[in-house]
């Protein structure tokens, strides 16, 4: 995206990217501290412990990035950025589904069905689904502007 990971506009974006990361962190960690994300199904509730350590690595990678303006850290920045990216954009998609069906609570265990105290309202699950999408395509925008800018299509 880059092509001098030193600049200022990269370390800006580095620093940003050191900014945003933080909100994915606090989301996970708060699904997984407060019981939340143990009430998941198991595949959930592993999704959500890497969504959690890929936040942090994007924290760490950026902050190498920002502080040594290096290609490497650069890229791998930018490809855990899309991970994350595309990985808690189906977490989102699987909490959407889960909430206005047709398979109501499929990402709940049957256990804690019954008992599932999660209230969830309309504008969370539009918010959630907005921003995702949101930030979706912003990812494939990046992606066909670099291809078109690398003359591939």
């Amino acid at each position: 995206m880059f092509h001098d990971p030193g600049s200022r506009a990269a370390r800006t974006f580095a620093a940003l990217l050191m900014l945003a990361a933080p909100i994915l962190i606090y989301r996970a960690a708060f699904l997984i501290w407060t019981g939340v994300a143990s009430r998941y199904v198991i595949w959930l509730n592993v999704l959500t412990w890497i969504e959690l350590l890929l936040a942090v690595s994007i924290v760490g990678a950026a902050l190498v990035w920002l502080v040594s303006g290096g290609r490497a850290w650069c890229a791998l920045t930018l490809r855990l950025t899309a991970a994350i990216i595309l990985l808690h954009a189906f977490r989102v998609a699987v909490f959407v589904i889960a909430r206005v069906g047709p398979w109501i609570d499929f990402d709940v265990r049957p256990e804690e069905r019954p008992v599932d105290p999660a209230g969830w309202d309309w504008f969370q699950i539009w918010f959630a689904s907005a921003m995702a999408g949101l930030s979706l395509l912003v990812l494939f925008g990046v992606l066909i502007w670099r291809r078109r800018r690398d003359g591939l299509g």
